[in-house]
């Protein structure tokens, strides 16, 4: 005899807030993202 399993169903959504001005034109890094986001993760 089988038991039915449960799983969960997530979802995840991005939602535009606002917008930002940055010096920089381009991100080359990862260190340049976390510097233009660091604000915001913390």
């Amino acid at each position: 005899m089988h038991l039915a399993k449960r799983i969960n169903g997530l979802s995840i959504k991005l939602l535009k807030e606002s917008s930002i001005l940055y010096k920089q034109r381009r991100v080359r890094s990862s260190q340049d993202s976390y510097e233009h986001f660091r604000d915001y993760l913390e």
